[in-house]
């Protein structure tokens, strides 16, 4: 085990760990044009309660997990429902309303009256141990699944906190905002078949030089999005997996060495 020379301390070794985001896209077939954006379906919102938390019903299961982050908009009335947060889930339909990095409860501001869609946020989480860390990506994996195979090619980008909402099927729009927290992207050759037989796809990229990225100073994930690199067909609500490997950084060891 290597010794850091400024401390004296033991240096462990470059953890590797994976991790993943898989959503659900909408249940249609129109074809993608290259540059499009590949998002999560969005579900329709019936209610947000004007309470702490708010309480949001949706119209159809919204398929999350406690912790997800999402996008919420155009809800009308209550509209600190708006915005990016974190969930507790209730019930297939209903979700608690949190601040997205300190989990404090969202407070209504006035009575709901209609609209609202909620779109789950592709994030990783915990991908270093303390806020501020970093590290390199050396592999992306992408497998599609349920349904006809889609071969294509696509874009991963990764931020390091969430951008804009994005519209699935419609351009996506790098907005100049958000570009400082952009950690760069790398490229995915066509998906081949799992195959004879299989519902899935999937391609695998090992990078040659690990992509570097730098968490928020006060967070420990990462966001991703997906763009269309050629036009392709999809087929209806397929789901998407995408799974980074990371190298976090070097740490030093709580022990000193004998004599130090």
């Amino acid at each position: 085990m290597p010794i850091n020379p400024a401390t004296g301390t033991l240096q462990q070794q470059s953890p590797i760990i994976k991790k993943a985001a898989t959503f659900t896209r909408p249940a249609d077939t129109t074809q993608y044009a290259a540059g499009d954006a590949v998002a999560p379906a969005t579900v329709a919102i019936s209610g947000a309660t004007n309470a702490s938390p708010i309480v949001v019903t949706t119209s159809a299961p919204h398929l999350l997990n406690n912790d997800d982050r999402v996008f919420i908009a155009g809800v009308v009335g209550n509209t600190n429902a708006n915005g990016i947060r974190k969930v507790k889930v209730l019930t297939s339909t209903t979700f608690s309303l949190l601040n997205e990095k300190t989990g404090a409860a969202i407070a209504g501001n006035a009575a709901y009256v209609s609209g609202g869609t909620v779109q789950p946020i592709l994030r990783l989480d915990s991908v270093v141990p303390t806020p501020g860390g970093s590290g390199g990506i050396v592999a992306v994996r992408l497998q599609v699944k349920n349904g006809t195979v889609t071969l294509g090619t696509f874009r991963v980008r990764i931020f390091s906190r969430p951008v804009n909402q994005i519209a699935d099927n419609a351009a996506f729009t790098l907005l100049d905002a958000n570009r400082d927290y952009r950690q760069g992207y790398i490229d995915l050759t066509i998906l081949t078949t799992d195959g004879a037989g299989s519902d899935s796809s999937e391609v695998n990229v090992q990078l040659a030089q690990p992509l570097p990225f730098v968490c928020e100073s006060d967070r420990t994930d990462l966001f991703i999005q997906i763009t269309a690199l050629g036009a392709f067909t999809p087929s209806s609500g397929e789901t998407y997996r995408v799974e980074l490997t990371i190298r976090r950084n070097e740490v030093a060891s709580a022990f000193k060495v004998a004599g130090s």
